[in-house]
């Protein structure tokens, strides 16, 4: 599975160029795709109307995964990894790599940041 981060999905609800090639990989790819909550969260909370109607659209075709017990675990577990190195995420990007990490899932992303969680699988838009 490969989870979706917040960054593409912004990418992919803009329609924009990088939008357009993360979605033709979605479409030519046997892998499952999901997004979490909090990149729910994340896209809906500054919209109305219907553009909001339209998001929910869009994010209705992926699973979306919940933070639960496993990924709550994990994420201690991160936390306590990455402040150690001195290199915290945002509380958001931590629980999204929880759950990549409780789901044994991958991220595809356009964050950099995420390349400092210890063992999570990063996509970036260098390696489509």
């Amino acid at each position: 599975m490969i989870i979706l981060d917040t960054s593409v999905m912004v990418e992919i609800a803009d329609e924009s160029e990088k939008g357009i090639k993360l979605e033709s990989y979605i479409s030519k790819t046997e892998e499952s795709f999901a997004i979490t909550v909090f990149t729910v969260h994340e896209l809906l909370l500054p919209t109305t109307g219907q553009e909001k109607a339209k998001l929910e659209e869009k994010l209705s075709e992926y699973k979306i995964l919940a933070f639960d017990y496993e990924s709550s675990l994990e994420s201690v577990s991160l936390n306590n990894q990455l402040k150690n190195k001195g290199a915290m995420l945002s509380k958001i990007d931590l629980f999204i790599s929880s759950i990549c990490k409780a789901e044994g899932a991958s991220l595809l992303t356009l964050d950099s940041d995420f390349k400092r969680v210890p063992g999570l699988k990063v996509i970036t838009m260098q390696d489509l």
